[in-house]
């Protein structure tokens, strides 16, 4: 019985066909995995930053290089570090319209923090913060820290960027929060940590009182973290004010252990000021499969409307699909079935999949109608659905990546991790689909339409044949005219008896 299943399955994966949808995915450039794609100079193109670690098998020295490539893949600086890269962003520190670097440098359990400008040039380093491995009765865990996000926010009141970062660790759980240090100095300014397992972020003065905040999600995998206030045995809401020092002016617990927060945001009532969307969910097996829809005020974080339903809801997205200026909420039911609601939840229309299991994700226009897209994809598979929530096209054995722009005004492509390659899909119209997707079938029914249209042709040609040669018989035997038809060379075709009357008379 497993082994039907597992066959079912596959014929069922392999039974779709890229050929079948209007539009293919076609690769236009393809790079190495370690490659990061990004905008520095905001000139419509993109730079390659191509990073490498290394490990040296003898001495166990760590280190690392970052390479600066143009759009024509040509290099214009390689930037060398005694620490392991473990992340690259672009910001904007000094406000000069440019991207800088900021590379995160793992060493030992320290990380650091180093700004690059687009030249290759090293502007200023500083320490960013320390960890420690996580000792368990058979053996220790590795420190294992990640950059959620990086800001910029004058929290200081200086007139000048600082860097606001948000961290989380892994399973040695510490540390996780928010650190501020001042540009270029790299002084600490202000921490808050907490326990809780922060996914990612959103930073802006969200009640316009001069000092920006940072709200936070959370999800519970129950590492056994606390600090704060907060634990990770529950999904929360956090909101941080930018301050010195810094203050939680407000937050909500949503679920319990293995429970997740998602956050979207929009200005539903045009007052130009954002609502946040909040969906809660569960994976946890003790607790039922549900989820629930919040809508929170940003800066009074007021709860406006909130829903629950009965079912599991894995993803959601936020845009205008019909060009209507009202946001709808696009969500994946579990496991395959896409609603669309509006701004009250109200079920709009819905759509069946014919796969389950995988996110949502919103892609600016990559067909060129200057509508957006949705991508529903999971690490083996995608799907390009239209604003009909149509499929319009399909990729196996890739991994969704998001979405960017080769040239100045081209619609988007989608970035793809495929073949251990980082990828550049294009989406193209694919002319022949119907014939894909219908195949010998719609040959047999357009060889059978066309053999009775042909059939039926020389039904009607016969019938005219013996309809005018009936005529003909009728004419010249009732015409008391003498009646003759000649061929072109004057040979007589046909003749009627008046005609030889006519001829034997004398005149």
């Amino acid at each position: 019985m497993a082994l039907w299943i597992s066959g079912c399955s596959q014929v069922l994966q392999h039974s779709v066909d890229s050929n079948d949808f209007p539009f293919k995915l076609e690769s236009v450039a393809a790079y190495d995995p370690s490659v990061i794609l990004e905008d520095l100079n905001g000139d419509g193109h993109y730079e390659i930053l191509k990073i490498h670690n290394a490990t040296d098998a003898v001495t166990g020295t760590r280190s690392s290089f970052l390479q600066i490539r143009t759009h024509a893949d040509l290099i214009v600086e390689q930037v060398n570090f005694p620490a392991l890269i473990w992340d690259v962003r672009c910001l904007d520190w000094n406000r000069d319209n440019k991207q800088e670097l900021v590379v995160t440098l793992l060493r030992n359990d320290s990380l650091f923090v180093s700004f690059i400008a687009t030249d290759g040039r090293k502007l200023f380093s500083f320490f960013l913060v320390n960890g420690y491995p996580r000792h368990e009765p058979e053996g220790e865990l590795e420190w294992d820290p990640a950059i959620t996000d990086y800001h910029l926010a004058d929290v200081n009141q200086d007139g000048r960027n600082d860097l606001v970062t948000v961290i989380r660790t892994g399973l040695a759980r510490a540390p996780r929060g928010i650190l501020v240090h001042s540009l270029p100095e790299g002084q600490l300014l202000a921490q808050k940590l907490v326990g809780a397992m922060i996914m990612d972020s959103y930073c802006d003065d969200f009640n316009n009182d001069g000092v920006s905040e940072v709200l936070v999600r959370s999800f519970s995998p129950n590492n056994g973290a606390q600090a704060g206030g907060f634990d990770d045995q529950h999904s929360y809401l956090i909101a941080f004010k930018l301050a010195i020092p810094i203050e939680i002016v407000w937050s909500k617990q949503y679920g319990k252990t293995w429970s997740l927060v998602s956050l979207n945001s929009a200005d539903f009532d045009g007052d130009s000021r954002r609502e946040f969307i909040v969906r809660s969910s569960t994976l946890a097996a003790q607790d039922p499969l549900k989820s629930s829809f919040e809508i929170i005020e940003a800066g009074t974080w007021r709860s406006l409307q909130k829903i629950e339903f009965p079912d599991q809801f894995r993803g959601h997205v936020i845009a205008d699909f019909d060009r209507d200026g009202k946001f709808e909420i696009v969500a994946l039911r579990h496991p395959d079935e896409i609603w669309v609601m509006d701004r009250t939840f109200r079920l709009l229309k819905r759509h069946q999949l014919a796969f389950g299991e995988f996110s949502l994700a919103l892609l600016s226009d990559s067909d060129g109608d200057g509508l957006n897209e949705i991508v529903a994809h999971n690490d083996k598979t995608l799907y390009v659905l239209g604003p009909d929530l149509e499929i319009r096209a399909f990729m196996s054995g890739a991994k969704y990546l998001g979405g960017m722009r080769k040239e100045v005004g081209e619609p988007s492509c989608l970035l793809v991790a495929f073949d251990d390659k980082i990828t550049l899909l294009r989406m193209t119209k694919n002319e022949f689909h119907l014939w894909y997707r219908y195949g010998r079938p719609a040959l047999a029914i357009t060889a059978l339409v066309l053999a009775v249209m042909m059939t039926g042709a020389v039904i009607r040609m016969r019938g005219r044949s013996r309809l005018t040669g009936a005529l003909q018989d009728f004419v010249f035997a009732n015409d008391s005219r003498g009646l003759l038809f000649l061929r072109p060379d004057g040979r007589i075709l046909r003749c009627n008896h008046r005609l030889f009357s006519c001829m034997q008379q004398k005149f």
